[in-house]
């Protein structure tokens, strides 16, 4: 099913063309390795979280075509041209040893609209 496809349409001699297209793609994370990735959505905010060495491809379904994401962090996680993400590092430990998560964000343009993806790496347990 591709939701941008156009449709023919014929009656009474004349043709007409249709363009479908999706309000609102739906983001999904397939893990390569480490462990199982997910991007949770609560009121239009995605967030995905990983652990540092995980690798994951995120697509988004009810789109047209490919999508191009940037990371803002690509120190903490960082994603290529085909969605392939891989997290990197997790953030500073403060004075009582504890890891803060590494934040990024990865941005995409689809249909005129840009999407956030807020990415929270944790350091890999020992």
């Amino acid at each position: 099913y591709d939701p941008y496809r156009t449709e023919g349409i014929s009656g009474n001699g004349f043709d007409y063309e249709l363009d479908v297209y999706v309000e609102k793609p739906e983001f999904k994370a397939e893990s390569i390795s480490g462990n199982a990735p997910e991007i949770t959505e609560n009121k239009g905010k995605y967030t995905l979280k990983l652990t540092v060495g995980d690798t994951c491809r995120i697509k988004a379904d009810g789109t047209h075509g490919s999508c191009l994401f940037r990371s803002s962090n690509n120190a903490v996680a960082f994603i290529d041209e085909r969605g392939v993400v891989t997290a990197r590092a997790a953030g500073a430990t403060d004075r009582k040893g504890r890891t803060k998560p590494g934040k990024a964000k990865f941005t995409t343009k689809i249909a005129g609209k840009t999407y956030t993806i807020n990415v929270e790496v944790s350091p890999a347990n020992k």
